[in-house]
């Protein structure tokens, strides 16, 4: 595969990427860069963060990139995510991992945590490095990271952390690539403006835009529009049944196409068909593919997932509701 298309597959379906020239200056050096998604743990995994991350991630695999998708257990206690219930994150986190795996993320691709990283007192180091190099109002703005608005900080001192924290996981996990939606992009920006001055590789940065959320509003860019694993009526999770999704807007039934076809989901230039639900399975991720109707892909593989990741289970270990939902690092 050549420098272009692998920097096609890249950069498809993205909003940008910081930048193009550095892309093909990566990919022309490196056989085999290093690339990251990070999630905080929280909640059922919805189709805009399943669907589409899976995507993105086997473009990555493809394009040859060693990908790692970070659990971010302790980033998702500092965001009061199971009410800071660290037990709970993760095993939420365990849920993530076969939720992915059953959506067709290659089996190459490295799952990792938080409390890995954090474990390493160099990490603690670097934490302090980036905040003696930002300001406070720096930091404040790289908050919509989490969801929250700036003020949101007066809540607790720990949410001032976070920004600090996700930029030194980019720098720990020696990374080539940071990869997320356009609501990371204060993160990734802030590890661009300071990787000089830290004496840190340069690092190039993939955004895809965010999936408009149920309730609609706001800018399509933005946090508070964007489909929320924490808002349930914002969002459709991939547990929801084919009989459920044609009420919600944002989808609609493709039961004429196909009778093993349950619904279509609209993504700017793609459609992604989820095909016939694994009866034996019940409400276990019910999904045997995910298919992209212009892609010249084969389908994925059947969803065969642990028994740990069944939903009720899930809500057994977590008490999350049965209608709730996760949020993106």
């Amino acid at each position: 595969m050549t420098t272009d298309q692998r920097a096609a597959l890249v950069s498809r379906n993205t909003a940008e990427v910081v930048t193009p020239p550095e892309l093909l200056a990566l990919l022309d050096n490196e056989k085999q860069p290093k690339a990251y998604i990070g999630f905080e743990p929280s909640g059922f995994v919805h189709v805009a963060l399943g669907f589409l991350t899976a995507a993105k991630v086997r473009d990555l695999v493809e394009a040859g990139f060693d990908t790692t998708i970070l659990l971010a257990d302790w980033h998702a206690q500092i965001n009061d995510k199971f009410g800071g219930d660290l037990e709970k994150i993760r095993a939420c986190g365990e849920y993530f991992q076969d939720a992915f795996h059953a959506l067709g993320v290659p089996e190459s691709v490295r799952f990792r945590t938080a409390s890995e990283l954090v474990a390493e007192p160099a990490y603690w180091e670097d934490v302090i490095r980036v905040s003696k190099h930002s300001t406070v109002a720096r930091i404040k703005r790289a908050m919509t990271i989490m969801g929250r608005k700036e003020e949101d900080a007066e809540q607790d001192a720990a949410k001032l952390i976070y920004p600090a924290m996700q930029v030194t996981d980019i720098h720990r996990l020696d990374l080539d690539l940071a990869y997320g939606g356009m609501d990371q992009r204060h993160a990734h920006m802030l590890y661009r403006d300071l990787q000089k001055r830290l004496g840190w590789k340069p690092v190039v940065a993939v955004h895809t835009p965010l999936l408009s959320g149920l309730k609609g509003g706001g800018r399509m860019d933005s946090p508070v529009s964007k489909m929320s694993k924490s808002d349930p009526e914002s969002a459709v999770f991939i547990h929801d049944s084919a009989a459920a999704v044609p009420k919600n807007r944002g989808l609609r039934s493709s039961s004429t196409r196909s009778p093993e076809v349950k619904f279509v989901i609209r993504y700017g230039p793609l459609e992604w068909i989820v095909v016939g639900t694994n009866r034996s399975m019940g409400n276990l991720l019910g999904f045997t593919g995910v298919v992209p109707v212009n892609a010249s892909t084969t389908p994925l593989r059947p969803a065969r997932v642990p028994e740990r990741a069944k939903v009720p289970t899930m809500i057994e270990r977590t008490g999350t509701p049965a209608t709730s939902a996760p949020s993106a690092h």
